[in-house]
């Protein structure tokens, strides 16, 4: 599983790897409404629907990349944002490729 922004799911997803999106807050509107449309895109794309997920809030994100369950991260946003993920995933007793 990997914790991806949207530019890296449809990759992600495309390899068979569920993909976990934890949206900005900026935009909630626009997260929710896509959290509600890429599932059934998907199952009419003939992929399972659960192979996409968002998650919401900052200590998820933290504690889903610090998941032995996540295999690899990235990051759209600031440097500082994702100087902590990339700290986090290499952190870990089994560090993960991220992206940031």
């Amino acid at each position: 599983m990997c914790v991806a922004p949207k530019p890296c799911a449809a990759s992600t997803a495309a390899a068979g790897c569920p993909v976990v999106v934890k949206p900005h807050p900026g935009h909630p509107r626009l997260s929710g409404r896509t959290a509600e449309i890429v599932p059934s895109a998907l199952t009419s794309a003939g992929a399972p629907a659960s192979i996409y997920g968002s998650v919401y809030g900052y200590d998820i994100g933290v504690d889903m990349l610090s998941d032995h369950r996540i295999t690899g991260g990235s990051f759209t946003g600031s440097n500082t944002g994702g100087r902590a993920l990339f700290d986090i995933a290499n952190g870990r007793p089994t560090p993960i490729p991220f992206y940031a």
